[in-house]
């Protein structure tokens, strides 16, 4: 660090007050491609977004019976549009896409995972496909452990969320049928992508009945956690927590394990220290804790809002959207929430159900609107601008100033955590010149 650096620049930040203006288009509603015909609706389940390339994924509702049909929309930079999966491996048919992994340290490539509809006694296997390059250069329904009794038959499982670390270190969870010895009717399936191959990585069995992961987030390959439900015979669905640690998964305890009908519905590593998990208890009452490296903290929303997806970048950088009649999306600075603004749909609302951050200033929300009729669609939303917090808005009051710069200086010199601006894990003088060019750029 350079103190002296501090001084020349003090006159000008004295002098300098702004009304934030993020880069990017103004935020807004951006309707998603036509929904089609003869549908009775569409929804959004996730949504990825990194750089110029983004995926979102969901499935319409069909009219009368007939098995759900797959949505899948490419963004370009410019505009979204539909794309296709490419053909499915033999026997496999029905597919539904469940979730979309991107990270940027593995550009222009996206794994999407859901699962098919096998012929028995398998019946349903996970389906992983990847995008590299501008296409789809592979598709897999990877083969789970067979049982560990007589007839060794082989099981099912379905995949519901990943996660991507690098080229090889993808993983895919989900659920997976037992193992046909009567310990347990499903476990929590955790692939794991090497490069070249899947592999069905062994998870601990806690319940004697069910057990799912429902999301899953990494912060390093040794640094990796999964959330879901499990339940015994004759018990309630309780919160499940697993860490993988390099080696092996491990169950982690935590406050929701004393309440009946509680299930976690995402996750988010930072680190080690940094982890928040949101769930809710029967699906009505809100559950959202922080765990901060040796023990857990509730952590609850402005208005008892029950969050179903989170993103971010840092301790001071996470968004949250939460379910309801109305999308709400939530900004953490590092020491609280504040609901973000952000404009009406065009018609109503059923339910916001993913979020992307690809930036603090460029953030997606995905879900799914109902108009007067009654007929569902998808919609996404970006919200950028005045709509996002800016980064070097340090005191979160609407506005930069001397004020800002003073609140940013103080742990800057402290060598805290939180003056971590590039979120590369230190504090150094590149946090201070990325602050001062964030300031002057009215973000």
């Amino acid at each position: 660090m350079k103190a002296h650096l501090v001084p020349a620049t003090l006159a000008l930040i004295s002098a300098a007050s702004t009304t934030i203006a993020g880069p990017g288009e103004p935020c807004g509603v951006f309707e998603s491609p036509t929904p089609g015909q003869g549908q009775a609706g569409r929804m959004l389940s996730a949504i990825a977004v990194r750089a110029d390339t983004g995926f979102a994924i969901g499935r319409s509702y069909p009219q009368g019976s007939g098995p759900f049909t797959p949505l899948l929309y490419r963004y370009d930079g410019v505009s979204w549009f539909e794309e296709s999966l490419p053909p499915l491996p033999s026997q496999a048919y029905d597919p539904v896409l469940m979730s979309v992994a991107m990270s940027s340290a593995v550009p222009d490539t996206a794994w999407i995972v859901g699962y098919v509809s096998v012929p028995p006694t398998t019946n349903n296997l996970p389906l992983i496909a990847r995008w590299r390059n501008g296409s789809f250069d592979r598709i897999d329904t990877p083969m789970l452990r067979r049982q560990v009794e007589y007839p060794y038959g082989p099981r099912g499982g379905f995949a519901y969320d990943a996660v991507v670390l690098a080229d090889d270190d993808v993983w895919a969870v989900g659920q997976a049928g037992g193992f046909g010895d009567a310990v347990t009717s499903s476990v929590a399936m955790a692939l794991h992508w090497n490069g070249s191959d899947w592999t069905d990585v062994p998870t601990p069995i806690v319940a004697n009945r069910t057990h799912r992961f429902d999301a899953v987030s990494a912060s390093a390959p040794d640094n990796v956690w999964a959330v879901g439900t499990s339940r015994n015979i004759g018990g309630p669905f309780l919160g499940f927590i697993q860490r993988w640690d390099g080696s092996s998964w491990n169950v982690v305890s935590h406050p929701a394990l004393s309440i009946p009908a509680s299930q976690f519905h995402d996750v988010l590593a930072l680190s080690p220290s940094e982890v928040w998990v949101a769930g809710s208890i029967n699906y009505t009452d809100p559950l959202l804790y922080r765990f901060n490296g040796s023990s857990w903290q509730s952590m609850p929303l402005p208005g008892g809002n029950t969050i179903v997806a989170l993103d971010g970048s840092a301790p001071d950088k996470i968004w949250a959207v939460s379910a309801g009649a109305m999308v709400s999306i939530f900004f953490w600075n590092g020491s609280s929430w504040t609901e973000v603004s952000n404009p009406p749909p065009p018609g109503l609302i059923d339910s916001g159900r993913a979020i992307s951050a690809a930036s603090e200033c460029d953030v997606w929300v995905a879900g799914s609107q109902m108009d007067s009729t009654g007929f569902f669609g998808t919609f996404i939303e970006h919200l950028a601008g005045d709509s996002a917090p800016c980064s070097a808005d340090w005191n979160a009051d609407g506005s930069l100033n001397s004020q800002d710069f003073f609140a940013f200086i103080t742990p800057f010199f402290a060598q805290a955590q939180e003056a971590d601006f590039d979120g590369n894990g230190s504090v150094n003088s590149q946090d201070f010149f990325e602050f001062l060019a964030a300031f002057f750029a009215g973000c």
